[in-house]
């Protein structure tokens, strides 16, 4: 049997851009997911997916992003505490996935955290019996962006530390519950940024400047290419959809320029999708 897996990275405001490119998907194929995984903003569009909720893509576009998740008149002071509070982002979680218990979901779902207390990362499933806008807010919470946030007595940060692409996880997930069935992914990102530095200024950067200048896009990017190596390896119907884009995580008056990015993204990989999706295109059922 094909199974049909759902895989998306993290990116702060630019989750934008997978909501956008997803809203397309789903109104050229009747697919329903077997799995889905999201790390960071990426659960939030993964949840909505999940849950039933994916009616809330447009609503949630027609809303601006930066205002409703980062809580930009409440800025903190650069360097001495996080940029945002992380109040606003908790309420907008709450706002369209409050109220649900994780292991309600219409489809398996997974996302996870960097649990600090433990030092290591925790999974977080469908199965579970907790509040999903909980585990939400645990799993946004990004370092240098939004503070901590405790969860089970342990202190939870954003995930996007050590893996924003979450394609080996989601596989790893679907082959222990299908070993027989043939697993086909889409994994997506939600734009790569690109060094933010063109020289060697960065050797005598401090703390402030690694801060300041995307520590985080570093961090992640050499774990991500490692992920997706080993996930387009194992996995034989794999397809990665993610492009360069010069637009922070918190970027403001970037939405527009996302949802048209999105757009041409999707046209450009047409082919790729039908590809992958051409079973449900010649059934025309999907499983729904």
């Amino acid at each position: 049997m094909k199974r049909y897996l759902l895989a998306i990275d993290g990116g702060g405001v630019r989750n934008a851009f997978s909501m956008r490119f997803m809203q397309m998907l789903f109104e050229h194929y009747p697919v329903q997911f077997d799995m889905i995984g999201g790390i960071s903003a990426g659960a939030l569009t993964g949840a909505l997916i999940a849950y039933g909720k994916q009616n809330l893509f447009e609503p949630i576009l027609a809303t601006d992003l930066y205002s409703e998740f980062f809580d930009p008149d409440t800025i903190t002071v650069p360097y001495i505490r996080c940029k945002y509070n992380g109040k606003r982002k908790r309420e907008f979680i709450d706002k369209y996935l409050g109220n649900i218990n994780m292991n309600t979901a219409r489809i398996p779902f997974l996302t996870a955290t960097y649990n600090w207390s433990l030092k290591k990362p925790q999974v977080f499933y469908s199965s579970e019996d907790c509040s999903l806008v909980d585990v939400l807010n645990a799993a946004t919470a990004a370092c240098t962006y939004f503070p901590p946030v405790t969860l089970n007595d342990c202190i939870h940060v954003d995930s996007g530390v050590v893996m924003n692409n979450p394609s080996l996880l989601v596989y790893a997930s679907a082959y222990r519950k299908w070993p027989q069935d043939e697993l086909y992914m889409l994994s997506l990102g939600c734009g790569r940024s690109p060094a933010q530095t063109s020289d060697f200024k960065f050797i005598n950067y401090s703390t402030a400047d690694w801060a300041l200048h995307g520590i985080l896009d570093l961090l992640e990017s050499g774990p991500n290419q490692v992920y997706e190596n080993l996930a387009e390896t194992l996995c034989d119907n794999y397809l990665r959809i993610d492009i360069p884009l010069e637009i922070p995580l918190d970027a403001q008056n970037a939405q527009c320029e996302l949802l048209c990015e999105a757009v041409t993204t999707y046209r450009n990989n047409e082919p790729a999708l039908e590809i992958l999706f051409k079973e449900i295109q010649k059934n025309d059922n999907g499983r729904l």
